[in-house]
């Protein structure tokens, strides 16, 4: 009987041996897959730091072409408008003279007549 219950405590040792170390596994693959997944946040958060900023990047540059097209579409219409203002102008010289042609023209003929 003292034999039996020798055996019967060494299986109960040799199973909460077996336990503890089975429970010491599972915390060190507790422990790795942790790790594993605190370097996969770090990765996607260095990755989404990334693309925000490559989206500011495009934003800027977006930003800069559209602030280059109003420049250049100002000065577009600036240079239109002044066209504009220099072909009227022209047209009133042309009218002007016209109007001294034909005054010219009556003063000759009367220059003529007399």
């Amino acid at each position: 009987e003292a034999k039996m219950l020798r055996q019967a405590a060494e299986e109960a040792k040799r199973a909460r041996e077996g336990m503890e170390a089975e429970r010491r596994a599972i915390e060190k693959e507790k422990e790795a897959m942790q790790s594993m997944l605190q370097q996969a946040e770090e990765k996607r958060a260095a990755a989404e730091a990334a693309h925000r900023k490559e989206l500011e990047e495009a934003a800027a540059l977006a930003n800069k072409e559209r602030d280059e097209l109003k420049l250049q579409l100002q000065k577009e219409q600036e240079y239109k408008r002044k066209v504009e203002e220099d072909m009227l102008e022209l047209a009133r010289i042309k009218e002007e003279m016209a109007v001294l042609k034909q005054k010219q023209a009556k003063q000759s003929k009367m220059c003529t007549v007399m």
